[in-house]
């Protein structure tokens, strides 16, 4: 109830705002104080009594009563007051939404005093116009007026859902009840002055122009409301703060219910497609129910004992997804020729003539063959570029996902090669031997004629002559990294995928963390920088058999990276707490590498070299050499194209219950989110969502995409600058997405 004086009785009106598109905002509203009786005392000039008088104020602002006017009671003149969110519009001037408020310039009363009716017919008006004409026309205290939740909410929602014409509510004083425990965001507030005192000139019997001032009990107003900033004003220092009339006050506003919840299988789809940009900045407010995120991670455990190719999405709650479906190429191992075997002769050591015989028919020469990945004709579907919610391992994990164009393709070298060589040409076979006991034995222990070596026959038959011989392998990577089987991807978090090889066993689990994890059933806000303008390069470990591989040091061994920037929940991300992708060791804690890169920088490649006796006195050296993995890759633009929450078609199955609040994307800008300035520009230092102003203001720009309030979320509007602000285009809207309280906040 409101802590008007006796002498006053009010009712509270709700008047819902609207929009340059003439719409209803019906999560858009100023609760209004408003004078039904004011009783007063006047002190009469040069006599020893005052006179009582009683005003009696028609609204006609009921719905419900017979007298309801929509324009206002026709014995005043009015003027329209836009209130506006002082930091989310461009222009506090021209706003792009607002509540309307019927101001009274003008109005002819009747005065009742004592037992008569002295009811006359002049006008009364308001100085409305200048300051000058305010600071002699008035006292006032500016104040600030915060939103509060009431216990009327739900009954008005109600009464709007029932009646998209309804444009106000009107409540009696005496019911109405702010819940102060709800207290709004200093970012959802409103500034008006609150009259104190009211100087007026009239005309009163024999005394002509008669100078008078009243003094207004309004201290209540003053003590419910806050200390002022004046960030924000208007045309000549007024509106904001709003001016209003004296028999009319500010009690409570809402510029729009910030969440909505989107049920299972609901999404929406913005009308505009994102333009192609190698650097992006995007700020996004989430909140996942404990129930979606247990879906999630059963349907992954499904998926990963079926065998099946993973559907896309599985283990993934879907926050916002960019662009259209993407495909992986799917590919066999196959056999295929890699070079010729000799022919090989078998021999055996006859005892009867204490020599070695050739046994058997010789095998003639023959294919070698080695297993080759080649691609098939199929594809298989993978996840598209998305911000979701990784539920495929212990704990649920923020995950980014950024793919790159099929076409943006990387380089890479790097084969490797077989070659035997001996210590002298002849020619050579494959043989094998039986061991004979008597004493025609063949000698064991190599080297030394007599010495009982199975292979010393140099001082009894000579040496049997062979060719030296080489066999090549060449593969089209070294690593364990199959070229163009999927664009080149930037994530923060493993593939959900089994086997992500990127993420093999010799890494160590710093290495394999990354990630943030998400806590069910509260808010959490991301800050998502993107900068592509620099190239890939990383190079393979280059060593040989004795060669020990060490974890975690793929960042001496990278040239250049990509960079990233990421601030969860009010904290700055750096290293691999912002991807497990970050290169271990490198100098810039933004870096990125794509999947591919990333596994290419922590690949051993050992080149090989062994020597054994063909026992035919020849010492075979087999030599394997590698050359050294090189990954090269120049990113194209990141092409969000159509933007959509949680995922659109086709993806909508895959869609759970989650809860989203405001969104903005920039492209062409970046921003190092460990800047607290960058931070504030979107999340306030009491966790709630900052001004839309203060991001406009970091950049320099409107946000190409901007879904801001609940009634843009439910109509999918974009109102960022892709928009046309003379006629914005509603996108595609699926299910039944319905207003979510509370307002973002973290932990709430």
């Amino acid at each position: 109830m409101t802590n008007a004086p006796e002498s006053r009785k009010t009712h509270i009106s709700r008047i819902f705002g609207t929009n340059k598109q003439g719409e209803r905002l019906s999560d858009v509203y100023a609760d209004m104080e408003r004078t039904d009786i004011a009783k007063s005392k006047a002190n009469m000039p040069g006599k020893l009594w005052s006179q009582g008088l009683q005003h009696r104020f028609r609204w006609c602002d009921d719905p419900n009563a017979d007298d309801y006017a929509a324009d206002g009671t026709p014995s005043r003149e009015i003027e329209i007051i836009k209130l506006c969110d002082p930091e989310s519009e461009e222009d506090v001037n021209d706003p792009e939404q607002w509540i309307p408020i019927k101001v009274i310039k003008a109005f002819r009363p009747r005065v009742e005093t004592g037992t008569e009716d002295n009811g006359g017919s002049g006008m009364g008006r308001f100085l409305n116009a200048t300051n000058e004409m305010l600071q002699s026309s008035r006292e006032v205290e500016v104040r600030r007026v915060v939103r509060y939740e009431t216990n009327y909410d739900d009954i008005i929602d109600a009464a709007a859902e029932a009646n998209p014409g309804l444009l106000e509510y009107v409540i009696p004083s005496d019911d109405y009840q702010k819940d102060l425990t709800t207290k709004g965001d200093q970012g959802d507030y409103i500034e008006y002055e609150v009259p104190t005192y009211l100087k007026h000139k009239g005309n009163a019997n024999e005394v002509m122009g008669l100078g008078g001032q009243t003094k207004l009990l309004n201290q209540y107003l003053i003590d419910e409301s806050e200390a002022p900033e004046g960030k924000v004003v208007g045309a000549n220092g007024l509106n904001p703060p709003y001016r209003l009339d004296p028999f009319q006050y500010i009690v409570n506003v809402n510029f729009g219910g910030l969440a909505v919840e989107f049920p299972d299988e609901s999404y929406i789809e913005l009308p505009q497609t994102v333009p192609p940009s190698k650097k992006l900045f995007m700020s996004i407010w989430f909140r996942a129910p404990a129930e979606s995120l247990a879906a999630a991670k059963a349907e992954f455990a499904a998926w990963k004992d079926s065998g099946d190719d993973r559907p896309t999405f599985t283990g993934i709650v879907p926050i916002s997804v960019f662009g259209s479906p993407r495909t992986g190429r799917k590919f066999d191992f196959v056999q295929r020729d890699v070079g010729t075997l000799p022919s090989i002769t078998n021999y055996s050591w006859d005892t009867s003539s204490c020599g070695w015989v050739v046994t058997g028919d010789p095998t003639p020469s023959q294919p070698d063959e080695e297993p080759h990945l080649v691609f098939n004709d199929e594809n298989r579907d993978i996840d598209p570029s998305y911000i979701g919610i990784d539920c495929s391992g212990d704990v649920p994990k923020l995950s980014v996902n950024i793919v790159l164009p099929s076409s943006n393709r990387a380089t890479f070298e790097g084969s490797w090669s077989v070659i035997a060589n001996s210590e002298r040409p002849g020619s050579m076979g494959l043989y094998s031997s039986t061991v004979a006991t008597d004493e025609c034995s063949p000698p064991v222990n190599n080297h030394t004629p007599g010495d009982g070596s199975i292979c010393d026959l140099e001082g009894h038959y000579g040496v049997l002559p062979f060719n030296e011989i080489t066999v090549t392998l060449t593969y089209e990577s070294n690593a364990d990294v199959v070229m163009g089987y999927r664009p080149e991807t930037f994530r923060t978090v493993p593939a959900s995928d089994v086997g992500d090889v990127s993420f093999s066993e010799h890494l160590s689990d710093a290495a394999r963390a990354g990630g943030q994890e998400v806590t069910p059933d509260e808010w959490h806000h991301l800050l998502l920088s993107l900068d592509l303008t620099r190239s890939c390069s990383t190079d393979g470990i280059l060593g040989d058999a004795d060669t020990i591989m060490t974890p975690d040091t793929e960042g001496s061994r990278t040239n250049s990276a990509c960079r990233m920037w990421i601030a969860f929940d009010d904290v700055n991300l750096t290293r691999k707490a912002l991807s497990c992708y970050w290169p271990s060791g490198y100098v810039d804690r933004n870096a990125i590498l794509p999947v591919n890169g990333y596994y290419v920088a922590g690949d051993l490649t050992a080149s090989t070299s062994t020597t054994t006796d063909d026992c035919f006195g020849n010492n075979v050296t087999l030599i394997e050499t590698r050359q050294k993995p090189k990954f090269r890759y120049s990113p194209a633009a990141f092409a969000p194209g159509q933007v959509s929450f949680p995922a659109g078609s086709p993806f909508v199955a895959m869609d759970k219950h989650i809860e989203m609040g405001e969104c903005q994307l920039f492209t062409d800008v970046t921003a190092d989110t460990a800047l607290e300035n960058v931070r504030r520009a979107f999340i306030t230092d009491k966790g709630t969502p900052a001004g839309l102003k203060k991001a406009r203001d970091l950049f320099g720009k409107k946000p190409e995409v901007l879904v801001h309030g609940s009634s843009n979320w439910k109509k999918a509007r974009n109102t960022g600058s892709l928009a046309d602000p003379s006629d914005p285009e509603d996108g595609v809207a699926v299910g039944k997405i319905k207003t979510f309280k509370p307002n973002p906040k973290l932990g709430k």
